[in-house]
């Protein structure tokens, strides 16, 4: 499994964590993302992938899954059992 660093700012807050790869069908470009805008993830992908993204800091204390669907669908849910069938708004995008 191949961790890659993620940088994330979902509605103005910066969080920084890392994305664990959990499908080595996957092949990520960098090491190193930096998400301008939410919606956009700027890497490659060959099959239906779920990230898990890992809080460093900040006030966000869950973990947030970053899922690349084969259409190439860009959605973040939270795990979190009081949200666990919600999708976060806004962070639904097309990989670059």
């Amino acid at each position: 499994v191949k961790e890659v660093k993620i940088l994330v700012m979902p509605g103005g807050e910066q969080v920084c964590g890392k994305i664990v790869n959990e499908n080595p069908a996957v092949t990520v470009e960098s090491d190193y993302i930096h998400l301008e805008d939410p919606r956009l993830v700027g890497i490659t992908m060959t099959a239906e992938i779920q990230f898990s993204l890992y809080p460093t800091g900040i006030d966000r204390q869950k973990t947030t899954v970053l899922k690349i669907h084969r259409d190439n669908i860009v959605t973040m849910a939270d795990p979190d059992p009081e949200f666990e069938k919600e999708y976060i708004e806004g962070t639904s995008g097309l990989i670059l």
